[in-house]
């Protein structure tokens, strides 16, 4: 027999879930299926507004500051910039510590609202520049 969904049950997992909940803590909560619970809510136009939830902290931030900082500053690449912090994710000397820490520094870029090098100039020279 199927489960007859009040819209105050979706409301109150959605809320859950804007709060910081995982859906499967709030299927818990209710006595539902995550995926279940997670199909309602969205069929019936509910879908939670995620900028709602509390930031968690990130993991390694005091690692993540020096190397934005070494490659604003130095121009190193990601890889010399692993070798210096001793970054831990990924094997030593490998394309996956590498693009960890390349996504791990984007993100706390743009949480901290930093510029952060990308190789590249701010203004691309052609034969047409001045």
């Amino acid at each position: 027999m199927r489960r007859q969904w009040t819209l105050q049950e979706l409301r109150k997992a959605r809320d859950l879930v804007e709060s910081g909940k995982t859906w499967a803590e709030a299927g818990e909560i209710l006595g539902a299926n995550p995926c279940t619970l997670r199909h309602q809510v969205r069929k019936q136009g509910l879908r939670p507004d995620m900028s709602k939830r509390p930031k968690k902290p990130m993991k390694h931030e005091h690692l993540l500051q020096r190397a934005v900082s070494i490659r604003n500053t130095e121009h190193k690449s990601w890889g010399m910039i692993a070798m210096e912090i001793g970054w831990p994710l990924g094997e030593p000397r490998s394309a996956h510590q590498r693009h960890t820490l390349q996504t791990y520094c984007r993100r706390f870029a743009e949480r901290c609202r930093l510029t952060l090098w990308a190789g590249n100039p701010e203004e691309r020279y052609t034969k047409w520049s001045s």
